[in-house]
């Protein structure tokens, strides 16, 4: 089955809708596919009340919100695309409410919106804030995208993006998994929008939906988009008892007695609680603050959590603690009495697949969004930011989209010389310097998995497989792994340069080849899809559920033991040994047992678990190479309290 549109939208969050409703109004036939149900990922998540939404007061307010958010990400941000983004969001939020009619919450009174608890996590002042609920979201987009006729593909899992020819790094389509049929299908487009979130998916505790399943940065690396800023995330608390999985509203930490076996905060009554109030203004774990014991005294309470109790105050409780008690009381029977135990958990990335300030990666037709993507935040995330990361970076991929597939229609057509790209015309020479222009960031790691090296590594790790049934010996097996760990994470470590002059770390450098380099297309959409879909069927390797689903636990232990709040160099290493030999694990699994052909449902399991182990072990590489301790970047073992 293969479904055709003008565009391809792949996510079902914010970021995603909004780029699905954008390209289908500027006339672009759109189809939106998801791995879950729409409305769904970190977005939608069920263990919180809805999305805080921020952005600048007024248009006077955009040039101190720009420089905030560069000094909150440690000078980690991409200036011009943090431009874009606050110029972006008053718009967006006009949009929002007018042209999509979404009822967005406000504070309660001018006087409530003055309180320091309107004030954003890491902000130093108040903004324009509203509140999006999920019911109020879903209703208007839902009776918008019904009237743009897009269409909705749900459970439909990508499994690989599909070029137009060897020789062509454009993106014609995608190869998906259909959880209902249980089988692989395909989608022809012109041009491509990821949005399918961060990577909460590769931890033990995470507060997103199972449907983040966070494969989607290896099959875009396998393109040839770069990741930035990847070690780089927010990890806060949420509720282990009496129910799992609720993000605990950081303003009640004021209230908070914590039961302390760890001796990490203050003995001092008078100090703890000082630290707590501190602690009190920000969601994320950061290292730049005082605070950050507060973080390792629970994370080092351990998977059951550490034991709050509340003392609230008989009045004057301040809006947003009051908005959360009576949602714990109404949605989750917990009344401000109880005990709670809080560990802290994998929440939303600041770093992800690179893109410029019109959405597009830099791979011919394939843009991004969302939290998928990063350059718009730094080490540390201003809170109500990532919501209006989708909202306007959402927008622009959509309308950059439409305008790139009406002038590459998915056909046997050539590329029209100097077309434009995402608004902006590109000849060679204008690709080149805008690629430059991406480049000024400058590395301080660069892992490659270019797209000939992937290529060659299915190569050589189907040489000795025959037509339909692939069976390698086990040491076949192990150096054809070998061999995609070395192809997968070659390191290129600048090491004539300070860490911490480094504005962003990137992973997965491109060549030249991404470039916009004007040539005709010798196959159809249909035909490369084709192609992909059979080699996809051929190259992949298989897992059974039991095999996939140890592969990816282990992973997510591994992930949650070294890569949260405490990282250390041995840690670290510990942990990349161990993902890489879940990856030579998952490799002996490639062999179609017995010479049966692998089903399509064992074909997505195999590819689903080796991008998350490609993902994982890009991640590790990058924590390692950060040496310095960055905003939500702990290196314990050189951090001076």
């Amino acid at each position: 089955m293969c479904t055709k549109s003008d565009v391809l939208v792949i996510g079902g969050g914010i970021a995603g809708i909004t780029a699905a409703i954008e390209a289908a109004r500027a006339g672009a036939a759109t189809t939106i596919a998801c791995a879950g149900p729409l409305f769904g990922g970190s977005s939608f998540y069920p263990g919180t009340w809805g999305l805080g939404l921020i952005g600048p007061e007024s248009e006077a307010d955009e040039a101190d919100l720009i420089a905030t958010i560069e000094d909150v990400g440690c000078g980690m941000a991409d200036h011009e695309l943090v431009e874009v983004f606050v110029r972006g969001i008053r718009p967006a939020i006009a949009w929002l409410e007018e042209d999509l009619g979404v009822p967005l919450k406000r504070p309660s009174s001018a006087q409530s919106a003055r309180d320091k608890t309107f004030i954003p996590c890491f902000d130093h002042k108040q903004r324009l804030w509203r509140g999006i609920t999920r019911q109020a979201f879903e209703t208007a987009a839902r009776r918008t995208l019904k009237a743009l006729d897009v269409n909705v593909l749900e459970r439909t899992e990508l499994m690989e993006l599909a070029r137009c020819h060897e020789d062509d790094a454009a993106v014609c389509g995608a190869v998906f998994f259909d959880h209902a049929s249980a089988s692989l299908r395909t989608c022809a487009a012109s041009s491509v929008i990821l949005a399918a979130g961060g990577t909460g998916g590769l931890f033990e505790r995470s507060l997103t939906s199972a449907d983040v399943l966070s494969s989607v940065h290896a099959i875009a690396m396998s393109v040839g988009c770069e990741l930035v800023n990847i070690e780089f995330m927010q990890m806060m608390p949420g509720l282990v008892s009496p129910v799992r999985g609720i993000v605990f509203n950081e303003r009640t930490f004021r209230y908070a007695i914590p039961e302390d076996a760890s001796s990490i905060l203050p003995r001092s009554e008078a100090a703890r609680a000082d630290l707590l109030e501190v602690r009190s203004s920000h969601g994320p774990f950061t290292c730049r603050l005082d605070d950050e014991r507060v973080d390792r005294a629970i994370d080092a309470a351990g998977p059951s959590g550490m034991p709050i109790h509340f003392r609230f105050p008989s009045d004057d409780v301040p809006e947003f603690v009051q908005t959360f008690s009576t949602w714990m009381q109404q949605s989750l029977n917990i009344v401000p009495t109880d005990e709670l135990r809080i560990a802290m958990y994998a929440h939303a990335a600041n770093g992800g697949v690179r893109i410029d300030r019109n959405a597009w990666t830099g791979v011919e037709g394939l843009y991004a969004c969302g939290e998928l993507t990063g350059g718009m935040h730094g080490a540390d995330r201003i809170g109500g930011l990532s919501s209006a990361n989708g909202l306007v970076f959402g927008r622009i991929a959509g309308k950059a989209a439409a305008r790139h597939a009406k002038q590459v229609p998915c056909a046997d057509q050539p590329l029209d010389h100097g077309r434009t790209r995402g608004g902006t015309s590109l000849h060679r020479d204008d690709a080149e310097a805008s690629h430059a222009r991406m480049d000024d960031v400058g590395a301080s790691t660069c892992i490659s998995s270019q797209r000939d090296d992937v290529a060659m590594l299915h190569a050589r790790m189907n040489e000795a497989a025959e037509s339909t049934c692939i069976s390698p010996q086990r040491e076949d097996a192990a150096t054809s792994y070998a061999y995609m760990d070395e192809m997968c994470a070659s390191a290129c470590i600048s090491s004539d340069r300070d860490d911490a002059a480094m504005p962003q770390t990137r992973i997965d450098e491109v060549g030249t080849s991404t470039h916009a380099v004007e040539r005709p297309r010798s196959a159809s959409c249909e035909e490369a899809l084709g192609a992909a879909l059979n080699g996809l069927r051929m190259n992949a390797a298989p897992l059974s559920a039991a095999d996939a689903d140890r592969i990816a636990r282990d992973m997510r232990h591994i992930m949650g033991q070294h890569a949260m709040i405490t990282r250390t160099e041995d840690g670290l290493s510990e942990a990349l040994a161990d993902i890489e030999r879940l990856q030579r694990e998952a490799g002996y699994h490639q062999a179609c047992r017995g010479c049966d052909i692998p089903s399509d449902v064992s074909i997505a399991r195999g590819v689903r678990v080796a991008s998350q182990l490609t993902l994982a072990r890009a991640m590790l590489r990058a924590m390692l190479n950060r040496r310095e301790s960055i905003g939500s970047h702990l290196r314990i073992d050189t951090f001076k309290d």
